[in-house]
Formats: structure tokens, sequence, C-alpha cells
């Protein structure tokens, strides 16, 4: 046969050098002609025999199908023994010619399905014996065609596909011991008797600690509305003034149920009426654990059950997504530095707890910006607010304000994040990958700041929580530059004594 000996030079070469023969059907897309003994293409040396790439599957089928030998050199990967060439040739009827992968006798029997060479001596000696026996090449090529049809048809794949699927399936179901079933912990916040707002966080992480303590596989939370939305019971008339009952709808949507969002493993139920009893629903035979078990106790029974067990509080995680989004926003604007947030309250209910805005501008201002990048996250309310105020100047991440899952997302990628007490920042504060300081904790004429309220939450004055990690503080004094700036540098110091990875 005419020209083998370059055949198989071609494929051994490519063994040994990763370039394969086809760079050479055009000498300017050659990569490095240089390892090669000749230096014309293909289309050159066999002016005869080549043909241009074929496009079409049915011309290429018909190439194959036309052809006495079809020659297959696999890969030097354990994966693509048996490739996909074997199957064309074998399914058109054509005898094939192919080097001998391991594993390939686990699919056709070599010399009566298949015929197979090791050297390159050995395949010229298969070719021209091939082409000199047509009755054992045709033999071959039929018995490949019928073993070929008989069980590596698409219909025969997809059922071996869909056995492997049921099987992995099954295999991957809870166990049951007889007599017992999967135990469910349902828990229901009931807006009814609970505040709308970020105190749902505390119930999430009290309701996980009690799935952990009754043993439960899984947690299921439903969020039910009031009543009646537009007079929530508890909201004062001058609450309800600034959130009405559709700001209220609102933040069941952008509070509530995203707040579940951040938990792993936890499924939610949100209820936009009470017609459905969420109490009655089914789920797949499991047994059923409710909390709170009787009525709709105070939201400080979560902060207290939080308090007393941190151990168990597994805290909250932003998605990979809002990651990449946070990282590709933070880019052009940190340029390698370390990202400071200042989260501020603006808001017009309890204003005493708002910031201190002229001690943040004066922190924001004296922090080195050749290091530190500071980033504002606005009062959701009071974004035209912080446009006017003394800390316009710095870039604001409004997505931050509607989508809780990008806030979590820029805190837990900042080297620190800067809070005075407000809902969002309680709620951050129970994360573990988010560094923070939070001050101005005690307002006494506020009956949600008061020392005696948040003795009876479970928290102690003057100390931080036991679930917060170290780079975690809560400071009991008010925001004023002094105390801003003296916490930040101690904190800087903590943080100089640990392993510290740019986030950015």
């Amino acid at each position: 046969f005419p020209g083998m000996d370059r055949i198989v030079a071609f494929y051994i070469n490519a063994k040994n050098t990763g370039v394969g023969p086809w760079a050479l059907m055009d000498l300017g897309l050659h990569p490095n002609i240089g390892i090669y003994d000749f230096y014309k293409p293909l289309r050159q040396l066999y002016p005869r025999a080549f043909m241009p790439p074929v496009l079409d599957g049915t011309e290429y089928l018909n190439l194959l199908s036309r052809a006495k030998i079809v020659l297959n050199i696999h890969r030097d990967e354990l994966a693509d023994v048996g490739n996909i060439r074997c199957f064309e040739a074998l399914g058109v009827g054509t005898c094939l010619l192919t080097d001998r992968g391991e594993r390939l006798s686990e699919n056709f029997k070599p010399g009566k399905e298949i015929a197979t060479f090791e050297t390159a001596d050995e395949l010229v000696e298969q070719v021209n014996y091939l082409l000199s026996h047509d009755t054992e090449r045709e033999a071959i090529a039929a018995t490949g065609h019928r073993r070929c049809l008989e069980s590596y048809t698409v219909a025969h794949r997809c059922k071996i596909i869909a056995e492997e699927l049921r099987r992995l399936a099954k295999s991957r179901r809870p166990k049951v011991t007889q007599g017992t079933a999967p135990k469910i912990l349902f828990a229901k916040y009931d807006t009814e008797g609970q505040p709308i707002s970020y105190d749902i966080s505390f119930f999430l992480q009290a309701a996980e600690i009690k799935r952990q303590q009754l043993q439960c596989d899984r947690l299921v939370v439903a969020v039910l509305p009031p009543k009646d939305i537009h007079n929530q019971p508890g909201v004062s008339d001058d609450v309800n003034t600034i959130v009405d009952g559709y700001s209220r709808r609102f933040r069941m949507a952008h509070i509530l149920v995203q707040m579940t969002d951040l938990m792993p493993n936890v499924d939610v139920l949100h209820l936009k009426s009470r017609r459905i009893d969420p109490g009655t629903l089914n789920f797949g035979g499991s047994r059923m654990l409710t909390y709170p078990e009787k009525g709709i106790p105070h939201h400080s029974e979560y902060y207290k059950l939080v308090n007393a067990y941190p151990a168990l509080v597994p805290g909250f995680e932003a998605s990979k997504e809002a990651h990449r989004y946070i990282l590709n926003w933070l880019a052009p604007i940190a340029k390698g530095r370390e990202v400071v947030t200042v989260t501020l309250r603006q808001y017009k209910v309890n204003p005493e707890r708002n910031n201190n805005l002229d001690a943040w501008a004066k922190f924001s201002k004296g922090l080195d910006v050749k290091k530190y990048c500071v980033v504002i996250i606005p009062d959701t309310d009071s974004v035209k607010e912080f446009r006017e105020s003394p800390l316009r100047h710095y870039p604001m991440f409004e997505p931050a304000c509607f989508d809780i899952d990008l806030r979590f997302a820029l805190y837990e990628r900042a080297y620190m994040n800067m809070f005075v007490n407000n809902g969002p920042c309680v709620a951050a504060s129970l994360s573990k990958s988010i560094d923070y300081i939070m001050f101005k904790l005690v307002v006494p004429n506020t009956p949600t700041t008061a020392p005696e309220f948040i003795k009876m939450l479970g928290f102690t004055p003057d100390k931080t929580p036991n679930y917060a990690t170290p780079t975690q503080k809560w400071v009991w004094e008010d925001d004023s530059y002094e105390v801003i700036q003296r916490e930040f540098d101690q904190m800087v110091g903590v943080k100089n004594k640990k392993t510290h990875k740019i986030k950015v």
C-alpha cells in the first residue's frame, strides 16, 4: 500500500508530540513543522487520496460505507477507548481496523468483529492482508455490524443510562427503618404576632437549632402573612404611617423569604394568604414535628435560644453567583485595596438610633486611600437622604438595599464591615464569614434597644455574643469618631495576627 509508512509516521509522531496529523492539512496552520521529517501538507503528499473536510453527516457516513477498511487511532486516554468512530464504522457495515486500546475487548471481539494492531509493522501487515482477503474482511465487517446493531444503538445506551439513574436515585434515598419515617421539623413564622423584619434571622437560627436537638432530617419553614396586612397586630399608628401595609407586603418577600434563601438545605413555603393551613400539607409520609409547638411566642424566645446554644448556630451564607457579581462590581472600584463597608441607618422610626454621619464621614476620610476602599450601603428607605449626606462622595452599592444575597456577599468579601445596631446588620452578625464591628447597641429611650430589653433577649451588656468569631465585635458605646477609630485600629491589629487572605 503506497505511502502507508508515512501514514503510520503521522500517528506515531502524534502520540509522541501531541500534535496530530490534521495540522498538516494546511502548512500555515502547522504549529511546529520542524518535528516532522517532511514538510509538505497531506494535500500535496497525497493529491489523489486527499479529501477536504466533510461537514455533512450523511456525506461522512456514505464515505465510511464505501471504504473497504476504516482506520481508527485512539488518543492516549483511557476515556477514548471505543471512541465514536468505532461505532460509526461498524454501524455502516465497514471493516474496522483499530489500535488495541485497553478494555476494547469488553466491547468487541478482536479478530472476529474488528481487526486490530499494536505496532506500525503490524498495521501495514493487517492492511495488506485485509485488502487481499475479501472474504475474511467482509466477514469481520458483517459480524461487527451485527454486534453494533444488537448492543450499541441509541436505544441500548438510553436503556443503560436510565437503569443507572434509577440505581443511583434508589441508593440516595434515605434509608427508612421498618416502622419509622424521616422526621421533618415544620417551623412556622406567623406574622400575625411576629415582626415583618430582620428578626426572622433569629427565628431561622433557632429553628435550625431545634432541628438539630430533635434530630430531624430536614427543616421546612412556612412564612404566613397577618390576617390583615394593613392592620398588623402590635404595629403602632406612628410606625404604620411610615411602614404601611404595602411596605410590609414588600418586606414579606424581600426580607423574610430572602433570608431563608441564605440557609442551605431549608425548604420554604411563602404563603400569601391564610386560606392554606400549612399544617395540613403532605410531606411524603414524613413524621412532622412543629416549632413553635404552641401559639405565637414573642420573638425574644428565638434570641434566647440562639444565645443559649452558640455552638449550634449555623449562620447564613451568600450564593456563589452573588459572589461573582460582587467581585465584578468591586474590581474597578477597589483596585486591589481592602474594602471597608459602612452600612447606614437613616430610618424615620426612632431616628436617635441612626448613624452619627459626621463621625462616620471623618473616619472614612481619615482612612489610607491607598490601602482601603470605602463602600456605603445606604438605608433602604433613605437612599435620597444618603445622596445629600456627608458620605455621598463614596461609592454606594444600592442593590444591597433590595437583595439580601448580594448584601451578604459584599459583607463576606469585605475586609471589615462597620455597623450601627439595625436589622440587616444584626442578621449579618449571625454569619460566620462576615468580619464586623457594630456600635450603638444601647439607646435607652428606645424600647427595643433599652438595656432591660437587651438583657431579656439573652445578651450581656459590654460583651460580644458567644456565637461571634474573634473578628466580630459588639461595641457598647455610641458611634463617636474617637470610638469608631479606636475600635477599627484594634480590629486591624487582631486581623493582622491572623493569616489574612485578600478577598478582592
